[in-house]
């Protein structure tokens, strides 16, 4: 299953909800450049997802898309309190899955500088829509912050498929497809399926720091 399906389907996307060809090609002048095959795909496909694209996290609209102040970033994605954005370097646009770098914003501006974020571009979207699903971004979700015992992890490793060497910190990922699970010190889960969710909610069995609420549920 490719990332584009495998976000389709956590999200329950049928429908067609990106932009059309003449809309990228008209940025693409705009800019002068030449959108990487896997991002140009992405908008293609996902690109006016609103729930996808910003319910944490920011995708830039087509037309907010611009090159850094120094010209040698194309920047694409925003956290959503300005904290840091994400490029890919100008001089690789031609790859179709370039790696993706973030640059974090700082009072000290001397200390700015971009850093390798996702090896690929098609991680870095994947990831990207997981961190966002478990932000509000599916229509259930919980966090568990207190220490995660190793009994829980194996659970994860014995009954999720784990998505591997998706970006560089030590963020790990498990789903079925219609469920996420991410794991970063603290729990985070995502679904958009009420019994789905309720399944989670009894199998990983913990004291939750926030979950959405089920009617009958305790």
């Amino acid at each position: 299953m490719d990332y584009i399906q495998r976000i389709k389907t956590l999200y329950n996307i049928s429908e067609n909800c990106g932009y059309s060809e003449k809309e990228i090609v008209e940025t693409e002048n705009n800019l002068n450049i030449k959108f990487p095959k896997v991002l140009r795909e992405y908008y293609a496909v996902l690109g006016k997802n609103e729930v996808l694209n910003e319910s944490h996290n920011i995708l830039f609209k087509l037309n907010d898309i611009d090159l850094a102040d120094d010209e040698k970033y194309l920047v694409f994605y925003e956290e959503n309190q300005g904290a840091c954005i994400w490029g890919i370097d100008k001089n690789v646009l031609e790859d179709d899955n370039p790696k993706v770098y973030r640059k974090d914003s700082l009072e000290d501006k001397t200390k700015e500088k971009w850093v390798l974020h996702s090896k690929t571009m098609e991680g870095f979207l994947l990831s990207i829509s997981y961190v966002n699903g478990v932000m509000q971004g599916l229509d259930f979700c919980g966090i568990y912050e207190g220490i995660v015992e190793n009994k829980i992890i194996e659970m994860f490793e014995r009954d999720y498929s784990e998505i591997k060497d998706l970006e560089t910190y030590q963020t790990r990922y498990f789903t079925n497809g219609t469920e996420i699970i991410m794991t970063d010190g603290y729990i985070w889960i995502g679904t958009n399926n009420k019994e789905s969710y309720q399944n989670m909610l009894e199998k990983i069995n913990v004291k939750w720091s926030y979950r959405d609420e089920l009617e009958g549920y305790d």
